[in-house]
């Protein structure tokens, strides 16, 4: 495991990297330089009982928009929030009020091979219809992207109980690597959270961004990041990754799934792009770690057996979950990096 390299408290904590992944089929994932993103609220909360307000802003992404890659902007964030005493198992993430959706905007470059070279994002003067993409540095800019939805829940490993005079260290964790990806091809299919031009044929373009979720804990641990890659039903090319964040003494805090766009075949890629909703400790050495479904009672891929490799390079492998819409017979392999 390697450690994050940054902390705030009542903060959001970026674990970024500068690597990008040249693809074939003309798409790419990149870790953006830039993500914007809207927070309103954030809010302790302990079901429907009893909850806490810690940060609110009101407005849209130009009133409310964070930065989630600069640690300065995020730290800037920190303040010294009244809380209420209680008991709260979860701490809730607004990015808009009751609109319904929201949107973030995603900046950065990558090598589309087959495609030009190195493409950078570059804001449309008409989103939907210019170009996303330009192989002129000058042009670099963000492309603004849409999510449905106005809020997440991230429930803490153990509720916490709060007292008068208690003083409380909240973190939320964002990881940025790979959450962005780009293409240029005549695919006419894209999902949530991205951004295409209407030229069509081999001139489409379309820039894409997981959803900006986060890691809750409260305390003062540093944590610990494993990341896999992850390639599933016998391929040899990479589908997508598993980051997994553990408490210092090996227990575990949460993570995310996300899709992987990479040299050679794309891989089957459904399925990797959501965080996960449960992540645990099983007891016996393995681990049973389970992402979003098509909604939030539901699980995407699931495994109840996961056992962590310990050393770079190692592969570990496994079935999915009965309960995994993936099934039994569906392999997978992880690659520690």
């Amino acid at each position: 495991m390697k450690a994050f390299n940054r902390i705030f408290y009542f903060t959001l904590l970026t674990l970024a990297s500068s690597q990008s992944y040249a693809a074939s089929y003309n798409q790419t994932s990149f870790t953006p330089s830039s993500v914007v993103v809207p927070i309103t609220e954030i809010t302790l909360k302990n079901g429907d009982s009893n909850s806490s307000v810690i940060y609110t802003c009101s407005g849209t992404l130009a009133d409310c928009g964070v930065n989630i890659a600069d640690s300065a902007v995020l730290a800037a964030l920190a303040q010294n929030a009244s809380i209420d005493p209680g008991t709260y198992d979860r701490i809730s993430v607004g990015t808009c009020r009751d609109e319904g959706s929201y949107q973030a905007a995603v900046t950065g470059s990558a090598d589309l091979p087959g495609y030009g070279g190195v493409h950078y994002t570059t804001t449309p003067a008409i989103p939907g219809t210019d170009d996303v993409l330009s192989t002129n540095s000058a042009d670099s800019g963000p492309v603004t992207v849409t999510y449905s939805g106005c809020s997440n829940d991230y429930f803490l490993r153990t509720p916490i109980t709060i007292e008068e005079g208690d003083s409380v260290k909240v973190n939320l964790f964002v990881n940025l690597e790979n959450i962005a990806w780009m293409r240029g091809s005549n695919s006419a299919s894209i999902p949530s959270g991205c951004l295409n031009n209407s030229n069509g044929g081999n001139d489409n373009q379309v820039v894409c961004m997981a959803y900006p979720d986060v890691v809750a804990f409260i305390g003062s641990t540093t944590p610990t990041v494993q990341t896999y890659y992850v390639a599933v039903e016998g391929s040899s090319s990479f589908a997508g990754q598993f980051i997994l964040l553990f408490h210092a003494d090996g227990s575990p805090i949460g993570g995310f799934t996300r899709p992987y766009y990479h040299n050679g075949s794309p891989g089957d890629n459904a399925g990797f792009d959501t965080p996960f909703r449960t992540f645990s400790d099983n007891g016996d050495g393995t681990y049973t770690l389970g992402n979003y479904g098509s909604s939030a009672a539901s699980y995407d891929r699931l495994i109840t057996d996961f056992i962590p490799a310990t050393t770079p390079g190692e592969t570990v492998t496994g079935n999915h979950d009965a309960l995994s819409p993936r099934t039994p017979i569906d392999t997978y392999s992880a690659v520690l990096q």
